[in-house]
């Protein structure tokens, strides 16, 4: 299951909702999505392919939005927009304190 947030998303729930559809279009190597002001940031359990790229690129622009932030296991690798790490907390494995 992809791990959905969004700034505001008690206020805008509309950001969910956006993230769920985008969410459809995903392969198996997506770990979460964060909306943060029309920036998707997509958590990848492992590097993305060109097509895995181009698929999150199209379900967001459907959603109206282009910008799009990529991480890997919580490391950026691809950014459009500056901004905070959402995904800064997450482990990268056992003992990797």
């Amino acid at each position: 299951m992809i791990a959905l947030t969004a700034n505001r998303e008690q206020d805008e729930p509309w950001r969910i909702k956006r993230l769920k559809a985008v969410a459809q279009d995903c392969t198996g190597r997506v770990l979460a999505l964060h909306d943060y002001e029309g920036t998707i940031s997509v958590n990848w359990s492992a590097p993305p392919m060109i097509d895995d790229l181009a698929s999150v690129a199209k379900a967001w622009a459907l959603q109206g939005e282009w910008s799009i932030n990529h991480y890997v296991c919580g490391v950026e690798i691809a950014m459009d927009c500056d901004g905070a790490n959402p995904f800064a907390q997450i482990k990268m494995g056992a003992g990797d304190d």
